[in-house]
């Protein structure tokens, strides 16, 4: 690595540093972690052993001393750009040529300190307690996904949206999702609401979404009660209309459907959500 650190002690202001570089302008310093490009002068020494390679160190000299515990680094980052411009016309100078090598293997040189740079402070992050916890948020959401039978078996939008206008009692909502549910859900009959008019109660044998489907002989009200009596689901039926209910259930937690008298019940499924058997 092309660099070097130093801890201020709130009066040196002179930092010296040794390595290679081809222009000053590769010469970068870092306070306390961040990049600073004044404050301080940059001063150079020539390379007197190898004429390829034009500088060989330097010192940073800070207008004002970095105070007691400052963490200062200072690093070499070269620029891509080309230092020599061969002539089509002209005969290749060797030096020019050492030099042109030079750069691209110095180049590479600092490639390969950064990567290993990235991999000493990736090293880090994946050994810390915060990288503990966030994957394990990410376990934990992983479980629950596949609890729901895996991320492809979420609902695309128009499932979402079909759902939402079923919520709203709307006619096409509710069309939508019942051919939805007929096509891909998986589901048990059930046999509990008969014709004549008055209470009726069933038992879910899953958790899932009950749908029943019927039409009525005369206008009233069909209505839907928890196990603790509180009304769930009410509405006002019309003659001859054919109505269907959708409600979301819970194994074990009967309810009491009641309905005005009936001219036929279509069908009365328990479609199951994922992961139920």
């Amino acid at each position: 690595m092309f660099e070097i650190k130093y801890s201020g002690d709130g009066q040196t202001k002179k930092f010296v540093f040794s390595f290679p570089f081809f222009t000053p302008s590769d010469v970068f310093v870092m306070l306390n972690g961040d990049v600073i490009h004044s404050g301080y002068q940059l001063s150079t020494v020539s390379n007197q052993e190898s004429s390829d390679i034009p500088y060989s160190g330097g010192t940073v000299t800070f207008d004002v001393a970095p105070k007691l515990g400052d963490n200062i680094k200072i690093f070499r980052r070269i620029g891509v750009s080309r230092v020599v411009d061969y002539q089509p016309t002209k005969p290749i100078d060797p030096q020019a040529l050492n030099q042109d090598f030079s750069f691209m293997l110095e180049k590479l040189k600092d490639f390969d300190g950064m990567l290993t740079d990235f991999y000493d402070k990736y090293s880090e992050i994946i050994n810390s307690d915060s990288y503990n916890v966030f994957t394990q948020k990410l376990d934990d959401i992983n479980n629950k996904l596949n609890a729901l039978g895996g991320i492809d078996n979420i609902g695309k939008k128009s499932d979402i949206t079909a759902l939402q206008n079923a919520t709203s009692f709307t006619a096409s909502g509710k069309e939508s999702v019942v051919s939805w549910l007929q096509i891909n859900g998986k589901f048990i009959n059930a046999n509990f609401l008969g014709t004549e008019a008055g209470g009726y109660l069933y038992t879910p044998e899953a958790h899932g979404i009950l749908s029943v489907v019927f039409t009525a002989n005369v206008s009233g009200d069909a209505a839907v009660e928890a196990p603790d009596a509180k009304t769930i689901y009410h509405k006002s039926i019309t003659v001859n209309a054919r109505e269907t209910i959708l409600l979301p259930v819970h194994k074990g937690l009967q309810i009491k459907f009641t309905v005005p008298a009936l001219k036929e019940v279509n069908y009365q499924r328990l479609f199951l959500f994922k992961g139920e058997q």
